[in-house]
């Protein structure tokens, strides 16, 4: 099931939240939650500025410097609808008003980055220096090379200060153990995967996925 989700999003793109229609959005991608998430990033730099204050010259982990980028990291971006409502919100925060925030769009395919990359709606905040793009596959990335900016971060070339991690609607969609406990016993949850149309091959056609059943 894992194999034909994840091809099904590779082959479809970001038209998966677009012609398609099989992926719902909204309630992820919705003004709200973006505002949400915008006051808890300046939450953090607040929190951040106050630790320099009180502690000026010390060194200490989570050290906040206003002359280098912010970067907030959104995992599997999808249609790019909640990046674009976030750094609206991101843009209206007094506390981010002195702080370089780069958002980092991420996908786990470099044609769905390409297709985010080209979208109308996005290309201010790219002028602005203020959105870049990546691709990250979860299983398999060991750093991100930002596409726009030609910066790469990793183990070896951290940022300057604290990265902030955004995984909306991202984990329900990653392969994951199912255990139970049962009388004392820990027991291993199994699922069959069914497809209910005659495909030869269900793992190279996306369509197989909307006539499948998990149990």
């Amino acid at each position: 099931m894992w194999d034909l989700m994840e091809r099904w999003y590779a082959r479809s793109g970001i038209q998966a939240w677009g012609d398609f229609g099989a992926v719902p959005c909204y309630i992820t991608s919705n003004s709200f939650i973006a505002t949400r998430y915008s006051s808890l990033i300046a939450g953090l730099v607040r929190d951040l500025q106050h630790l320099e204050e009180r502690c000026p010259g010390e060194a200490h982990r989570g050290r906040f410097d206003p002359t280098e980028p912010l970067y907030v990291v959104e995992v599997a971006g999808g249609h790019g609808k909640l990046t674009h409502l976030l750094l609206m919100a991101l843009s209206r925060e007094p506390f981010l008003s002195e702080a370089k925030v780069v958002v980092v769009l991420t996908d786990f395919v470099q044609s769905s980055v390409e297709g985010l990359m080209k979208k109308r709606e996005l290309q201010p905040w790219i002028d602005k220096g203020m959105l870049d793009f990546a691709v990250f596959d979860a299983y398999n990335t060991t750093h991100l090379h930002l596409q726009v900016s030609n910066v790469t971060l990793g183990p070896r070339t951290e940022a300057t200060n604290p990265m902030v991690c955004l995984c909306n609607y991202a984990f329900d969609t990653m392969k994951a153990d199912n255990f139970r406990l049962s009388q004392g016993l820990l027991l291993e949850g199994l699922a069959t995967t069914r497809v209910w149309s005659a495909y030869a091959d269900p793992l190279e056609d996306p369509a197989a996925i909307t006539n499948s059943e998990v149990n």
